[in-house]
């Protein structure tokens, strides 16, 4: 099992140990809103840098903004934040409810200055590199990459609980 590999392996090297015992404290004190944030500030930043001239800055915008998104909803998953699912659906369902078709209706300014920034930062990182990026059906299948990797976090603390190392970290901590 994966727990007894990382106590073996944590056994001969005491640096694995130490690191392993510091990301255990530093995953149990990340709560929710941190996580919100890190995933809303990666996005904000993947969008804001997908508007450079240079097609590598674009490209790493958007595999740290993808790998930032990933993490958080691990980390989530791991720290069981059930509420990072709903965040999660909402960052994911609200653009295609705020942004505004192209269509002839009469708008007011708020509702185009919102639809403006949803799409600068949500989409624009996506439909500028991506030119087959299709908004309303990518953004579900993001939706659902996310959730697997919340599920994906629920599932290694589960292995976790099988090491003897996890274990006496966490008893230590809720001590």
């Amino acid at each position: 099992m994966l727990g007894a590999r990382i106590d073996r392996f944590a056994a001969k090297h005491p640096s694995f140990r130490k690191y392993a015992e510091e990301r255990i404290d530093i995953f149990f004190d990340t709560e929710l809103h941190v996580n919100i944030n890190a995933f809303i500030t990666a996005g904000i930043a993947g969008g804001l840098l997908a508007h450079s001239d240079n097609i590598a800055v674009k490209w790493a915008a958007l595999a740290i903004m993808l790998t930032v998104w990933l993490m958080a909803a691990m980390l989530a998953g791991f720290c069981k934040q059930w509420a990072f699912i709903i965040f999660t659906a909402v960052y994911f369902a609200l653009p295609q409810v705020i942004i505004v078709p192209d269509s002839g209706e009469a708008l007011s300014e708020t509702q185009y200055f919102i639809s403006d920034i949803m799409e600068t930062v949500w989409a624009y990182p996506f439909t500028r590199l991506i030119p087959q990026f299709d908004f309303t059906v990518d953004s579900y299948i993001f939706l659902v990459i996310y959730i697997l990797a919340f599920l994906g976090g629920l599932k290694l603390r589960s292995a976790a609980k099988h090491s003897d190392m996890y274990c006496r970290k966490r008893l230590g901590q809720l001590e």
